[in-house]
């Protein structure tokens, strides 16, 4: 089985906050994180404030700050609690043929990328300028691309993938099949038409072949 999102975030890892030592602190946390996906929705990452990230939650800012350190820390662990998600549920194996089975992992990566979408809009909206989050989308996006790589390479090993298939540019292609048009029908809210299974079975014709049907450098 080939993982597609398999490396830890080192950067975001150091920034989870302080983890509560009782139910009722669990609880309070939550609240906390719950509020401040609302105000970075309503306000993005810039303008929010811890201030505000309280009167969201029905706390005093003293009371966020027990939990984290600052805003940056809140959002940093919003997204290592999604990358954990990603990485133990979004998977892409190969079956007994080294073929990737596309279907499954697909239709749950969109239903992830639904539940999380504001998180999503404000991480885009915070690549620029580079920060530690850029620096996390980059390493995520790292992460898919040596997934899809490997699995490329077991492909042609196999007979499956055309043998003189470009690996490198064909794994950056394969995942900016999942990112962008995921984020434009999920988050933006374009071509509404189009449903997951539709996509999802476009994605499988693609990848599920190991590519094997794409034209080499032999342009006949």
């Amino acid at each position: 089985m080939t993982k597609v999102v398999k490396q830890s975030d080192e950067g975001l890892a150091s920034r989870l906050g302080r983890k509560p030592a009782s139910k009722r602190g669990l609880r309070t946390r939550n609240r906390i994180l719950e509020a401040a996906l609302v105000v970075f929705q309503r306000e993005g990452l810039v303008d929010a404030t811890m201030q505000e990230i309280g009167r969201q939650a029905g706390l005093s800012s003293g009371s966020v700050y027990r939990y984290f350190t600052d805003k940056a820390e809140i959002f940093a662990f919003l997204l290592q609690q999604l990358e954990s998600e990603l990485r133990e549920e979004t998977t892409l194996p190969v079956d007994d043929d080294d073929k990737l089975v596309v279907r499954p992992a697909v239709l749950r990566y969109f239903e992830l990328y639904r539940m999380h979408s504001s998180l999503y809009r404000v991480w885009w909206e915070s690549l620029e300028p580079p920060s530690e989050f850029s620096e996390a989308w980059v390493r995520m996006h790292d992460d898919y691309r040596r997934g899809f790589a490997a699995a490329l390479k077991r492909g042609q090993r196999a007979g499956v993938t055309a043998p003189d298939l470009d690996i490198a540019l064909t794994s950056e292609l394969a995942v900016l099949l999942f990112e962008r048009p995921t984020f434009t029908r999920l988050v933006l809210g374009w071509d509404e038409e189009t449903t997951d299974d539709q996509v999802a079975e476009m994605m499988e014709a693609l990848l599920g072949s190991g590519l094997g049907s794409v034209v080499s450098s032999d342009p006949r």
